[in-house]
């Protein structure tokens, strides 16, 4: 909250100046603000003004940082076409007007897109391609954020193999949230060493590490990190035996999506429910209710 109240008054600073490069800046820094903070609306209208701003300044880096974090923004929402099409330009006009970083990070979100979307042979390729960008441009923190997105991709598929490669995965993750002390990693590489484990079958010590994780996420008030746990911890009960716990964090779960969904504007709620694990939580949702209730009818 303080981030943002800097921001905004920043923002009100430069245009007051008609410091219109500042103004880019501002807005599209208010917009990161926002959206961690889960005022998604917020976020496209700050993005999509810095994108304006930075055009009428002249502004090229500010311009493509503005227009990668509305990719991402649109990725969380759903849109997927829409996405698509702004980071494939994106990655090869940042590439050419020297701003890597923002190509990188184009290359990674489009990585993401691609495991969304069930390609994920092609994301994990498109992730390779994001690891030597980053790697090149020595970003540790970038690095193992990429590798945790791509072992739960590797997981999300499940496929015969998929837990050790999702394993390797997580060490080199780990390893990296170590060495560099990067601690707002901490608590999504837990979850999702916790979801390979259960993959590897020890859904008692999945049960426990994830128990963990929600905890850790309510306090943290990390809701994305929150539903995702529930729904792997729902899934690890019922491999575990224990229904009745099953059932009700399969509700927990659905319901803090749908305390997020209900905060994005109102044009964005049907495609929020266009990824895939937010449909899967749906699903489970609704047979755990219905198994709830054939259980009492029985």
């Amino acid at each position: 909250v303080e981030a943002r109240d800097l921001f905004a008054q920043s923002l009100e600073l430069a245009r007051e100046l008609g410091d219109v490069g500042n103004m880019a800046n501002h807005a599209m820094n208010l917009g990161v603000v926002l959206f961690h903070i889960g005022e998604h609306a917020g976020a496209a209208q700050h993005y999509e003004a810095a994108i304006r701003l930075a055009r009428r300044a002249g502004r090229v880096a500010a311009d493509l940082q503005a227009r990668e974090n509305l990719a991402h923004l649109h990725l969380y929402f759903g849109m997927y076409e829409t996405a698509r099409g702004e980071l494939e330009p994106l990655i090869v006009e940042a590439s050419a007007r020297g701003q890597q970083f923002v190509a990188a990070q184009a290359a990674h979100i489009l990585g993401d897109l691609l495991a969304r979307t069930g390609e994920v042979e092609k994301a994990l390729i498109q992730y390779d391609d994001a690891v030597a960008r980053y790697t090149k441009l020595g970003q540790p923190r970038e690095l193992a954020e990429l590798n945790l997105d791509a072992a739960s991709a590797l997981l999300d598929r499940g496929g015969p193999v998929d837990a050790s490669a999702a394993a390797a995965r997580l060490a080199t993750a780990r390893e990296l949230i170590d060495r560099e002390g990067i601690e707002d990693l901490r608590l999504r590489v837990e979850l999702q060493i916790a979801r390979a484990r259960l993959a590897n079958g020890d859904s008692e010590g999945a049960v426990a590490a994830l128990k963990d994780v929600v905890e850790r996420a309510r306090r943290d008030r990390d809701r994305e990190v929150e539903w995702m746990a529930l729904y792997a911890l729902s899934l690890a009960q019922e491999q575990a035996g224990t229904a009745f716990g099953s059932r009700r964090n399969a509700q927990h779960s659905m319901e803090v999506l749908e305390e997020i969904a209900l905060r994005l504007p109102r044009e964005y709620r049907e495609s929020f429910w266009h990824d895939p694990r937010r449909r899967a939580v749906r699903e489970r949702a609704q047979q755990s209710e219905l198994s709830a209730l054939e259980t009492s009818a029985g």
